[in-house]
């Protein structure tokens, strides 16, 4: 579940403005924005319920991001899905809290680059994202996140089929979804979307999804602590070469 991301708190509606952006070129910028080098520190939680034949599940979980120039951290939260993601300029840590093992590589060299290290194949999904059926800019509204006031763009869009080969197949259909991008920064800020999903071969039947996500709280001028993108391994955690959907040392 670490394709899905992103939240807020909806407050108050303004009318669409005629200079309106292009709707697909904000979504292909909300896709990258996430790793871009302006500092900023939030917290997400995403709530992702998925229905098929034999399986009725709510996965719900909470993200703790901070990013500098050159440098990102990722906590979640919840068990089983809790892990840690830091990238410090010369290298990235990714530990996996389930497994209690955590492995080492060089840190990309750029917001794109540290997006595919992160989550292989999102480099590609990204990519897709000039392939949207329909999309369009519907209204501006203002959020609230804690005490900030964010205007954003909302933006409707369909898109057909979406899918990545790594780490393991996954193709998402019939996507129907709007999302709230903060007009400055174009990061997003709220989603909620239904779509079909299919993991593995075409023979896997596919199984219904709807996703919600929410910025909880939003920094743009943070003070980092000095160890904030220093990874320190918990106690008993095994350095390993890879790890289950992580790219290899």
């Amino acid at each position: 579940m670490r394709l899905f991301t992103v939240v807020l708190a909806l407050t108050s509606s303004l009318a669409i403005a005629a200079d309106a952006p292009d709707a697909r070129a904000l979504i292909a910028e909300s896709g990258k924005a996430l790793f871009h080098q302006q500092p900023y520190r939030m917290q997400m939680h995403n709530d992702v319920r998925i229905e098929s034949a034999s399986m009725n599940q709510t996965i719900a979980m909470d993200m703790k991001i901070s990013v500098a120039p050159g440098r990102f951290r990722m906590d979640m939260s919840p068990a089983p899905m809790s892990g840690t993601f830091v990238s410090d300029g010369q290298f990235t840590y990714f530990y996996l809290g389930a497994m209690k093992k955590y492995m080492k590589k060089p840190a990309a060299g750029s917001p794109e680059g540290f997006a595919e290290s992160l989550m292989p194949g999102m480099a590609s999904m990204i990519g897709q994202a000039s392939q949207l059926s329909t999309a369009k800019v519907v209204r501006e509204e203002t959020l609230s996140v804690g005490d900030l006031k964010r205007d954003c763009f909302v933006v409707e869009y369909t898109l057909d089929k979406l899918s990545m080969t790594k780490p393991a197949p996954i193709t998402i259909s019939n996507v129907k979804a709007t999302v709230w991008i903060d007009q400055e920064r174009k990061i997003s800020l709220k989603q909620t979307s239904d779509a079909e999903m299919q993991m593995g071969g075409p023979s896997t039947a596919p199984m219904k999804m709807h996703q919600e996500t929410a910025v909880t709280s939003l920094d743009l001028a943070p003070a980092f602590a000095p160890d904030e993108f220093t990874f320190t391994p918990p106690d008993g955690a095994e350095q390993v070469d890879s790890l289950p959907g992580m790219p290899q040392s």
